[in-house]
């Protein structure tokens, strides 16, 4: 037989335990860093600079241990953050026995801050393991979600290959080819051409007579190969005991 009310308590629990578990964590930010403030002050003249600077520390802490889980796009299912936190708890544990330590007070003070710090960082391993498992529901419970994830860490993947292959020099192999082909046919040098020196006067003159007395030639060379019909029959005349006078009257 199943106890009800026992299942309607553990479900309100499971309800509450994350705001109480957040709660309970920026409590002990909150108190480890005012203890801090207050023993750093003992040891300062300035008591508002001690208390910023012990604030600065866990705010610092906090951010350190949990900002590898901000974007779920970028999940960090490693052990980081755990460590993170681990080595911040402890480095802040010491940080109190210094202080403490420094302002004379007894042991026991310590005693008790160190419990509650470590308690703190228990809360904060505890708290950032079921913010990893929230973050692989989100992930899993959307599939276009995750196949555009998973192709953007293959095309990543694929690009860092790319980019190691050609600080090894692979993709070197191509430009003495290019290199190669354009020295084996050079460009022949273009040679300069002769510049027209200008035509003086004279020298036109001359030009212009030369070119009349080659046309003048070519004439009469053409006239005797092939003579016209008139210069033919007169010719043909005097072959045949013609009187060339008749020819000139005639013409």
């Amino acid at each position: 037989m199943q106890n009800n009310q026992f299942l309607a308590s553990i479900k309100s629990l499971r309800r509450t335990l994350p705001t109480l578990g957040w709660g309970m964590l920026a409590l002990v930010y909150g108190v480890s860093a005012i203890a801090g403030g207050a023993f750093l002050a003992n040891l300062m003249d300035n008591q508002a600079l001690a208390y910023a600077i012990a604030i600065c520390i866990q705010a610092t802490r906090a951010v350190i241990v949990f900002f590898p889980q901000m974007n779920p796009s970028r999940p960090a299912f490693g052990w980081g953050g755990e460590l993170a936190a681990i080595l911040f708890g402890g480095l802040s544990i010491y940080e109190m026995y210094s202080l403490i330590n420094g302002s004379n007070y007894d042991e026991a003070v310590f005693v008790s801050v160190a419990v509650l710090m470590f308690a703190g960082i228990i809360i904060e391993v505890l708290m950032l393991k079921e913010v990893k498992f929230a973050t692989e529901q989100e992930l899993l419970s959307d599939p276009k979600q995750y196949a555009a994830i998973r192709k953007l860490y293959i095309d990543r993947y694929r690009l860092q290959e790319e980019l190691a292959r050609i600080r090894e020099g692979e993709g070197e192999e191509e430009a003495p080819v290019v290199v190669q082909a354009a020295e084996a046919a050079p460009v022949p040098p273009v040679s300069p051409v002769a510049p027209v020196p200008p035509v003086s006067p004279a020298n036109q003159a001359f030009d212009i007579s030369a070119a009349v007395a080659t046309a003048h030639d070519v004439w009469q060379e053409t006239m005797i190969q092939h003579p016209p019909a008139r210069t033919a029959h007169a010719l043909n005349g005097s072959a045949n005991g013609s009187n060339p006078g008749e020819l000139v009257a005639h013409r």
